[in-house]
């Protein structure tokens, strides 16, 4: 298995890379955060190189469901998960967020073969901080402090799971 190390970056520095991005929106007291209207609207704004391709199931590797190829300025997106998070469904809005970590930090020159077989600081798994930073934008910390896991799914779309980790972290 390959595996990757990225750039050390803290919870706490995720977390203040998701709230420039809903300042940028003005949705910075919004519990719901719109992902596709971001990835569709204001992605290509910022960056003129940036393409979204929505593709099928069958472009893609087996169980995957998104991939970001940063240096190419490419998120390409199941159908079904591009769909679903149109839907609002929490799972769907969760990779499309996940996968816009990876294109924000995760380009080659942040981004390295692990060599070492030991275990990777989760600060520096480019899956935990992409989770980390997915989890950040769509629930943050300081909108969510008090309220329960229902109260979190509902309001901000995302998956129970994610609400669960959310209302742990913030507990």
């Amino acid at each position: 298995m390959v595996h990757y190390k990225a750039r050390p970056t803290s919870r706490r520095e995720l977390a203040n890379i998701a709230h420039k991005l809903r300042r940028l929106l003005c949705v910075e007291q919004d519990l719901y955060f719109p992902i596709i209207e971001f990835i569709e609207l204001v992605l290509p704004k910022i960056d003129k190189e940036f393409d979204l391709e929505i593709v099928e199931s069958s472009e893609l590797p087996p169980n995957t469901y998104a991939l970001t190829y940063p240096d190419d300025k490419i998120i390409k997106i199941r159908s079904d998960v591009y769909y679903g998070a149109c839907a609002n469904q929490g799972r769907a809005r969760f990779t499309i967020a996940h996968e816009l970590c990876h294109y924000l930090l995760h380009d080659e020159e942040n981004i390295s073969f692990a060599r070492s077989k030991s275990d990777i600081p989760k600060y520096m798994d480019p899956e935990w901080q992409a989770n980390t930073f997915a989890a950040e934008l769509l629930a943050p910390g300081y909108l969510i402090k008090g309220m329960n896991v229902e109260d979190i799914t509902k309001n901000c779309s995302i998956s129970y799971q994610c609400a669960h980790i959310q209302e742990n972290t913030y507990r």
